[in-house]
């Protein structure tokens, strides 16, 4: 019995230590899960264009370093899992025009677009700022700027539909003669939320847009040439006149806790 009242006031010590330290303007630490829209954007391609969306699930730990009177201030960090996505859409006459049979049969009947699906995931480093209001009763509002790297862990694409009609399509993996994602690329976040205080812990929720600061690309033979192809079993098929650049972008609804 001693040793239940013993454990039991250490427990209730270090939740008061705990809430203490947070508002005395020391460290906090999060949860996030964050559902997501992603999609991908181009600059002008004769060949290429965007076309349509995905929807991913993201998640991370975020640890805050408070300031100022009633923590207003902060600089945070941590670590988050991106997975994006997007379709484009791609023009099969080059190929035709380039002796491919099977693409000059499908121009020939007026089938001469192919929908690609692209996925990545990866894990990013933040660090950015956040400003937060005083107290109106439980709730505080909050907005967040961040830069951050990112390390690609994988990525793969593959045909969706052709028109609509059904089609032997290729996997495009990863496993594939020397193409790979771009491993490394630049963040940036803007977020605007609230958070509701019960005391032990402080529920959070954001509208969280993440952008990029450098093309996401297949390459091939180097990280500094960018693939003319979006075929990446066959080198020789399906080879576009210009390179395939893009930009991932990513809408998240991100809810969490923070202890």
């Amino acid at each position: 019995m001693k040793k239940s009242i013993i454990y039991l006031a250490m427990a209730a010590m270090a939740l008061s230590a705990s809430k203490v330290s947070a508002e005395e303007g020391k460290v906090t630490f999060g949860l996030e899960v964050a559902p997501a829209v992603t999609w991908l954007t181009m600059s002008d391609h004769p060949e290429i264009e965007e076309d349509g969306a995905k929807m991913k699930f993201n998640g991370g730990l975020v640890v805050y370093f408070n300031y100022g009177d009633e923590n207003k201030y902060s600089v945070f960090t941590g670590l988050n899992y991106n997975s994006y996505g997007g379709f484009l859409e791609g023009n099969l006459a080059s190929a035709a025009l380039k002796g491919n049979a099977n693409a000059a049969a499908q121009t020939a009947l007026g089938l001469n677009k192919e929908r690609l699906k692209y996925n990545f995931g990866e894990f990013e480093i933040p660090v950015g700022v956040r400003l937060r209001t005083g107290s109106f009763g439980n709730w505080r509002f909050a907005a967040h700027l961040n830069l951050g790297l990112a390390v690609t862990v994988h990525g793969n694409a593959s045909m969706k539909d052709y028109n609509g009609a059904a089609y032997p399509l290729d996997d495009y993996s990863r496993k594939t003669y020397s193409y790979s994602p771009m491993r490394l690329r630049g963040t940036y976040g803007l977020a605007l939320g609230a958070e509701y205080d019960l005391d032990a812990v402080v529920l959070t929720g954001k509208v969280r847009y993440k952008g990029s600061m450098s093309n996401m690309y297949f390459y091939k033979d180097g990280m500094f040439n960018p693939s003319a192809t979006l075929n990446l079993q066959d080198p020789e098929d399906k080879t576009y006149s210009e390179n395939v650049t893009f930009l991932p972008h990513i809408l998240e609804i991100a809810v969490g806790v923070l202890f």
